[in-house]
């Protein structure tokens, strides 16, 4: 068989996976993405699909103000400062870019308030796709696609390959 050389190999078509491999993808690099089943989505496919993010376009249709600074004082706070705050501010910045970037490849959260199902004990979130609060938090974070979780993996599955993006589908790495 032909040698064939990549720039990037991903090792799993998940959320994080295919996020990856389509970031990459879009900085020109040429990406294998390498997944044991036998289609991409893993463990995000089969998930409500919460996506926690602050000063979003989907808060600001709904009227409400955010922001990461916000977003971070409360996850620490809630954590009793016990987190590495560095790598908490980072991660509640990056959550509304990384947001705003799935909507842009035409991921759809309709902006509208979400609710627990009624009677539902833990952990369970919203009946339908909408900015959902969990618990206390104020303004809601939680954002709910149209599809659940599987509506990040098949967008970025279909994106990834758009840009060029290689899937050796049921093919597991045994060693590196």
């Amino acid at each position: 068989k032909p040698v064939v050389d990549y720039d990037l190999v991903v090792i799993g078509g998940g959320g994080a996976g295919l996020s990856a491999a389509a970031t990459a993808a879009e900085a020109g690099c040429s990406v294998l993405v390498i997944e044991a089943e036998e289609r991409t989505g893993g463990s995000t496919s089969l998930s409500d699909g919460v996506f926690n993010a602050a000063g979003t376009s989907v808060q600001r249709a709904l009227g409400l103000e955010d922001s990461a600074d916000a977003y971070f004082d409360d996850y620490m706070t809630l954590n009793a400062w016990r987190q590495p705050a560095a790598l908490i501010r980072s991660f509640c910045r990056n959550a509304t870019e990384t947001i705003e970037w799935l909507l842009g490849l035409g991921l759809e959260i309709p902006a509208r308030h979400v609710h627990k199902v009624k009677g539902a004990v833990f952990p369970l979130s919203a009946a339908t796709p909408g900015l959902y609060a969990a618990g206390v938090e104020w303004p809601p974070r939680g954002h709910i696609p149209v599809g659940g979780g599987a509506a990040y993996t098949d967008l970025l599955y279909q994106y990834g390959g758009s840009r060029g993006v290689q899937f050796a589908l049921r093919s597991r790495v045994l060693s590196l």
